[in-house]
């Protein structure tokens, strides 16, 4: 299905189902093979989870119907995989929030654009690495804290005067329409950030924004600030 300009898949937690995913997606991928970079998709956790675990193992699975992927097709799969840019990640079910299915990006090489919708940002693996090449984070009906999602590496107290390099190329930052109560010091992580958008949420308090010195742009309306 089409939405918005990303073309969305979903599956169930069903190995003959990911198999088809997999299918179809490798399909749409080749067809498009010279504009792949240009490609808008959108994944539920479980097709998430499923190519990944898919690539890394790179097994011959038969699939009803459907001609069996070589490992050449797989690895053209990840190849092109590398290549895409804009990615969203949302549950299928519509008032469905995911708390189980863990989120790993690391196969996306040249991910730039990540939307992240009503998923929690504890299921969030490896990023440290990937979250280095994000230029624009879209981040939807998921927080009640920015740090919960910018910190990510909990156990490391990361200074405000000397923040880590988690986020380095991030520049647009759209945290609308989440539970955000607080600015909290997880900002100084934004080094290079531009825009920020925190329209509906619960913020009462304007705060933290010294340390984004390339903020340009702040959109805090319909929050609970009071002039």
């Amino acid at each position: 299905a089409e939405y918005g300009g990303y073309i969305s898949y979903q599956m169930q937690n069903k190995a003959v189902d990911g198999e088809i995913f997999i299918h179809v997606f490798y399909a749409h991928l080749v067809k498009n093979e010279k504009k792949t970079a240009e490609l808008k998709t959108t994944l539920n956790p479980s097709c998430l989870r499923y190519l990944t675990n898919r690539l890394k193992f790179l097994a011959q699975i038969p699939c009803s119907g459907r001609k069996t992927l070589t490992r050449k097709d797989l690895l053209d799969l990840q190849f092109y995989v590398e290549q895409l840019k804009f990615l969203r990640i949302c549950p299928s079910e519509p008032d469905r929030y995911e708390d189980q299915i863990q989120l790993d990006f690391t196969l996306f090489k040249s991910l730039a654009h990540l939307e992240i919708i009503r998923c929690s940002p504890s299921l969030l693996l490896n990023a440290p690495e990937w979250s280095t090449r994000i230029q624009k984070l879209v981040i939807k009906s998921s927080l009640e804290r920015l740090g919960d999602f910018l910190i990510l590496d909990k156990q490391i107290r990361s200074d405000v005067n000397h923040p880590m390099p988690w986020w380095p190329k991030l520049k647009d930052l759209d945290c609308s329409g989440n539970e955000i109560s607080e600015l909290d010091e997880s900002l100084s992580l934004l080094t290079a950030v531009e825009r920020i958008d925190l329209n509906h949420n619960a913020i009462s308090k304007i705060e933290n924004f010294q340390y984004c010195l390339k903020l340009d742009s702040v959109n805090l309306g319909w929050n609970k600030i009071q002039i």
